[in-house]
């Protein structure tokens, strides 16, 4: 009976545990989706996390359909109720991503400059991959 018992708190306690991990970091992994408005295209991030604060990193890249748009980069931090807080693009045309991250979905709206310096602004949506 003892073994049993015992066997009954370790596999609670692995449940715990693992259930703990995810509570943590809910949103490591890949997104990416679709962003429209002034300009438009589709997006993909990776979200990772150095510590266990709940804070994530933010890296992707937007690439443009637009004649002559290209790329631009995405970097900021996913603060831990999933509220992203981003830069795009560089610091001469650069802009901001703003938003939020649920279990499975993200949205959003971002601003930036368009290759004449005008400022463009639009939504942003994705999935968790």
């Amino acid at each position: 009976m003892k073994n049993l018992l015992l066997s009954f708190l370790v596999v609670i306690a692995i449940f715990f545990f693992a259930c703990e991990e995810d509570d943590v970091k809910p949103f490591e992994g890949t997104w990416s989706g679709t962003y429209t408005g002034g300009d438009s295209g589709t997006w993909e991030a990776t979200v990772t996390y150095s510590s266990d604060d709940g804070v994530g990193v933010v890296t992707g890249t937007t690439t443009s359909s637009n004649a002559g748009g290209g790329n631009s980069q995405i970097a900021g931090a996913l603060g831990s109720d999933g509220t992203i807080t981003a830069a795009i693009g560089t610091t001469n045309d650069g802009g901001e991503w703003l938003g939020k991250f649920e279990k499975k979905d993200a949205s959003g709206t971002w601003k930036s400059k368009d290759p004449n310096g005008n400022s463009v602004e639009g939504t942003w949506t994705g999935k968790k991959n």
